[in-house]
């Protein structure tokens, strides 16, 4: 369906194009009224391309039938441009086997307290260079925080403002902020 501003373009750049071939008001009149009835189902702006496309070429005015040839080879890429694109997608490799019995078992042993993280080494290093004698229990219990510090310094800001890590006689470390002096 062509909205008024739409027709009024086309309309304007056929006649703007072809200034001696629309010259009667009638023969106007049903030159546009057969568009419209010929491309009414069609989208607007697909239309308005396919005129623009067309009167680029065309020396004198063109035909509706032109218009429709080239209305329907710009539908006929696009549908074959789809076409390619849903081939792609079936040729995909399929996705490796996913072993779901070992999720449930890891599932179930994290439910009855039974499955420890697995700690990566340099996480363990960072954390015997600040306590020699730390358990890995207490590195899994205060996981989150130790990473958030391996990867990310003690450093606050540009000022020098930084943060020291204390351990606990309980196995939790604390953050204290140490603030710099300024002269």
């Amino acid at each position: 369906m062509f909205t008024n501003g739409s027709m009024d373009f086309i309309e304007n750049l056929i006649v703007g194009s072809y200034p001696n071939g629309l010259r009667d008001k009638d023969e106007r009149q049903r030159y546009f009224d057969n568009f419209v009835r010929m491309f009414n189902r069609y989208d607007e702006q697909d239309v308005a391309d396919v005129v623009e496309e067309v009167i680029s070429r065309e020396r004198f005015l063109p035909s509706l039938a032109t218009f429709k040839e080239a209305l329907d080879k710009k539908a006929q890429a696009r549908a074959e441009s789809e076409r390619t694109a849903l081939k792609i997608a079936e040729y995909r490799k399929p996705r490796g086997r996913v072993n779901v019995q070992a999720l449930m078992e890891q599932a179930e042993k994290m439910k009855k307290g039974e499955f420890e993280r697995p700690i990566p080494n340099r996480l363990r290093e960072f954390a015997k260079r600040l306590w020699p004698d730390i358990t890995d229990s207490v590195i899994r219990r205060n996981f989150p925080l130790l990473i958030h510090y391996q990867q990310n310094g003690f450093t606050i800001d540009e000022k020098g403002n930084a943060v020291q890590l204390y351990l606990s006689k309980t196995g939790e470390v604390v953050e204290r902020i140490v603030l710099t002096q300024e002269a």
